[in-house]
């Protein structure tokens, strides 16, 4: 057990170096570079990194409630050591594909100690520190370390999860409790949020987004979170938007990016990317969505810019996000933003059902119904021929063409020059 617990520690030293100090001391600037567990941009919102002998964690709440300090525990906390829901307790409702080693309420540690992998309520008190926990002037943040020689039972793995049980005011008048990730009976899988190294991704020239570097969304299913983002693993299609990854951003260089992402899918469909700030979990800008088409293999295709050359630079979470709610089975792999050294040539159609434009030698066209799509050389030869899709990335040679679109209610018919 010590040989496991030393090696968390200095595993704990190099993954967690880069972000802040912590102190607990209701102060929470400290916080400021440290990126968003839960989802980016949503409250509440939770927080948490380790010095390497304590994990520090943080709840913050909506401007409508506050924590209630002066009845309940305010915060209760679930970890699973090992993500291993055979060896600690597994709800029968909650997060069913965890296993809750350790139990945190309030200022009390306690362990498990129930039959391994059951639903029961049985539990070990080991601790109470009372300088461990601190909220914010306004009661709507608390802070909290949990000292890693309290876990004494289990060891804590440099990979684990945790969940949280938060006790709130309305008014000033006593509320329930609430859960952080929430309950959903639409996921066949619930779990706590994963906690494991990442890396920040600095954007300065290029920057790449990877699956098994994302925060994601705790219920996604993750058996190849390595190999891509699941964006479909509910009870049905219209729990896809529910889904989200983020990335913990720096940005650098605030500029125009051109946005690539490598996914596969069975039919077409939205994607959209957004910017919240890490200090304030405020959304700092949404980008229009974007249509990716159908990928039978993991594909990269371009889908035109995202202008950043008015954001701040500084620290940020890159939430990506699918409006889409019917099959499309998205797997993304990994997303790319590289700064664009190319500029709009013609933009020959705008208008509420389609968006054409061309973007380097690259035709771009994104619709909101299935149109069909033909490109003709001007002798009238067909170079390509797209029925009933919402979305067209292609390259095209220099030179001049016609393209048709065909729509429920017209026709589209426009000259194109490419100049390369």
């Amino acid at each position: 057990m010590k040989k496991n617990y030393f090696l968390f520690l200095l595993m704990s030293c190099v993954v967690f170096s880069t972000y802040a100090q912590i102190s607990i001391d209701g102060n929470m600037s400290d916080w400021n570079s440290v990126p968003i567990l839960s989802e980016p941009g949503v409250y509440p919102y939770a927080k948490i990194t380790s010095d390497g002998t304590s994990v520090f964690y943080l709840v913050s709440l909506d401007a409508a409630n506050i924590f209630n300090a002066g009845s309940g525990p305010g915060l209760e906390s679930f970890v699973d050591v090992d993500f291993n829901s055979s060896t600690g307790q597994k709800s029968d409702w909650l997060y069913i594909s965890s296993g809750n080693d350790y139990f945190i309420q309030g200022l009390s540690v306690f362990n498990y100690n129930g039959t391994p992998g059951a639903n029961e309520w049985a539990w070990n008190w080991l601790s109470f520190t009372a300088e461990n926990r601190a909220l914010s002037g306004d009661v709507r943040t608390l802070e909290q370390k949990l000292p890693i020689s309290d876990l004494t039972v289990m060891p804590l793995n440099t990979n684990f999860s945790i969940a949280f049980g938060y006790y709130y005011s309305t008014n000033s008048t006593y509320d329930a409790s609430g859960y952080l990730p929430q309950a959903d009976f639409n996921f066949s899988q619930r779990k706590s949020y994963s906690v494991k190294p990442r890396t920040k991704v600095s954007l300065g020239n290029t920057g790449n987004f990877t699956s098994g570097n994302a925060f994601y969304h705790p219920f996604m299913n993750d058996t190849n979170i390595s190999e891509y983002l699941d964006f479909q693993s509910g009870a049905s299609a219209s729990d896809n938007p529910k889904h989200w990854a983020s990335w913990d951003l720096n940005l650098v260089s605030p500029d125009v990016y051109d946005f690539k992402m490598t996914s596969k899918c069975t039919d077409s469909g939205q994607a959209q990317l957004s910017l919240i700030d890490m200090a304030t979990n405020e959304v700092v800008k949404t980008f229009e969505s974007v249509w990716y088409p159908i990928n039978t293999t993991m594909t990269e295709n371009n889908y035109g810019t995202i202008d950043l050359s008015d954001i701040n630079a500084g620290n940020y979470m890159l939430k990506l996000t699918t409006p889409s709610a019917w099959d499309t089975n998205l797997k993304v792999e990994k997303v790319t933003l590289s700064k664009s050294t190319t500029t709009v040539a013609e933009i020959p159609e705008n208008d509420e059902q389609v968006k054409i434009g061309v973007v380097s030698n690259k035709l771009q066209i994104l619709a909101m119904n299935p149109v069909d799509v033909l490109v003709y050389s001007l002798n009238g030869t067909l170079i390509s021929d797209f029925k009933q899709v919402h979305a067209v990335n292609q390259e095209l040679v220099a030179g001049a063409y016609i393209l048709k679109i065909r729509t429920r209610e017209k026709e589209i018919s426009k000259k194109l020059v490419i100049t390369n």
